[in-house]
């Protein structure tokens, strides 16, 4: 009697913390460096530089801040990729990923190019994202928006610590101009479109070949 009352018991137990690993919050299932890669893949297509593309993005974010009223944007090289050995460095609910890239200078919103210092040129460059954990609360609500249709506990993410500030890649950038002079009617902005092309087909033809031994970054 006493050995099944033990049996009893451990099963009480067994079930109470299964339950309770079932309610607790998911750790994170996607790296931090991915949740980077995905930004920078973004900026490679040219999409942070779209208004819907700049909402998908901002879901990478804590707080991505407000859309800029200045169209401005940084252009960086084609080919970047996460800093080698140790890209991410992780504690506790923070985590910093570091991605090198050559600056390729910016486009202001008369598409005018704005160029880099040339020291700036000579070397690459590296961006260190801030990331944190956050708690995603995945409660399904009916057609009300108020009853609860599904709870559970969460889960939790990696974001980047803001704020979402548009980039695009050489390659990207000159899509963006090129479709921006085809649909404008002003004559300035079309010259500015003209001279800006010829300086990015130049620094594209100047990083075709990664330098360093550096790659543009494929990571899924």
């Amino acid at each position: 009697m006493k050995r099944l009352s033990c049996y009893a018991a451990l099963f009480a137990f067994m079930t109470v913390s299964m339950r309770a690993q079932t309610n607790a919050p998911t750790p994170p299932q996607i790296p931090a460096t991915v949740i980077v890669n995905q930004l920078w893949t973004m900026a490679t297509t040219g999409e942070l530089l779209t208004e819907e593309g700049r909402k998908q993005a901002a879901c990478l974010y804590v707080r991505p801040g407000p859309t800029p009223k200045d169209k401005t944007f940084s252009v960086v090289s084609n080919f970047w990729g996460f800093a080698a050995p140790v890209p991410t460095r992780t504690r506790g609910n923070k985590a910093e990923v570091t991605v090198d890239f050559w600056p390729d200078g910016s486009i202001d919103s008369t598409l005018r190019y704005i160029p880099e210092p040339p020291s700036r040129y000579s070397s690459r460059f590296f961006a260190l994202f801030r990331l944190k954990l956050t708690l995603e609360d995945p409660t399904e609500y009916g057609p009300d928006g108020k009853t609860v249709v599904h709870k559970s506990s969460g889960y939790y993410q990696w974001q980047i610590e803001g704020p979402l500030k548009p980039f695009a890649t050489t390659n990207a950038a000159i899509r963006y101009v090129l479709e921006m002079r085809s649909i404008t009617k002003d004559p300035v902005v079309r010259r500015n479109a003209d001279k800006t092309l010829a300086i990015l087909l130049r620094l594209d033809d100047l990083y075709r070949k990664p330098k360093d031994g550096s790659s543009a970054c494929t990571c899924d």
